[in-house]
């Protein structure tokens, strides 16, 4: 079972690739309040919680759209672009950030914008080697199956060399002349004997004609017994420049043993 707490929504940074200005908010701060230039939302960065800034009084539309004349990222229930007025009807929804989780208590990694523009790239390689069905970059390689192995190569071929000699065995034919010298017949017939036989079952399923029984409490199963919690704090991007923050705790469970009448008993058979 997993429990979710709600946190609260924060703002994303960003830093202005004009003039260097670091820790621009995302939701607030669209342009570059010392330049003038336009936010990027592929920098979007997730703060430190020492820089953690909480999104006040803010609806949410969904992610961002991004003008298809000038790049600018937009509200989603803007009609046109609040830096050149083209129509957003053809702009596309802003890149969102991967899902960050730390265990409860402990700190998020500090990041820069070079995080969130490698992040971005790294997505967008693996989506277009996936439409042309090839691993992502920087994949391991995939490992060789036993057939591609040395390995195989050598144990297929003692087994076609076995198989070879054994062929020969059985067709090869060679004329020989026997004498048979004398012979014996033997008859051999199995008895059955009605007699005891020690046997055991769970003491609820004991046959109605068993005997000299005895009981012993052994484990018949496992149940499981909720021991605890494990949590994590997770931030997931929502791409209009906030993240939502929420706490994630699954419950931890344990087996414990049941115990059952075990019987012990003689049954003629």
């Amino acid at each position: 079972m997993t429990d979710e707490t709600d946190l609260g929504a924060f703002e994303m940074l960003w830093d202005c690739p004009a003039c260097g200005t670091a820790k621009l908010l995302g939701k607030s701060q669209r342009f570059c309040p010392s330049c003038g230039a336009a936010q990027d939302p592929k920098t979007r960065y997730f703060p430190s919680d020492e820089d953690k800034i909480a999104v006040r009084d803010h609806e949410f539309f969904g992610a961002d759209v991004v003008c298809p004349a000038c790049d600018v990222p937009n509200s989603k229930n803007a009609a046109h672009c609040v830096a050149c007025g083209a129509d957003l009807a053809k702009g596309k929804e802003a890149s969102i950030r991967g899902e960050q989780a730390v265990a409860s208590g402990a700190a998020f990694g500090k990041e820069t914008a070079k995080d969130a523009k490698t992040e971005h790239k790294n997505a967008r390689l693996a989506r277009e080697a996936a439409m042309q069905g090839k691993p992502p970059p920087n994949a391991p390689p995939p490992a060789k199956k036993f057939y591609q192995s040395k390995g195989f190569l050598i144990v297929a071929g003692i087994v076609f060399a076995l198989v070879c000699t054994l062929l020969v065995l059985l067709f090869w034919k060679k004329e020989a002349t026997v004498i048979v010298t004398g012979h014996q017949w033997k008859r051999v017939v199995g008895v059955e004997k009605f007699a005891p036989k020690n046997e055991s079952a769970w003491c609820d399923s004991v046959p109605g004609d068993a005997y000299a029984l005895s009981r012993k409490s052994e484990v018949r199963s496992q149940k499981k017994i909720a021991d605890g919690k494990t949590c994590k704090t997770v931030r997931k991007d929502r791409g209009d420049g906030t993240f939502k923050e929420t706490e994630k705790c699954e419950t931890k469970y344990r087996d414990e043993p049941v115990y059952d009448n075990k019987c012990y008993f003689q049954v003629n058979r």
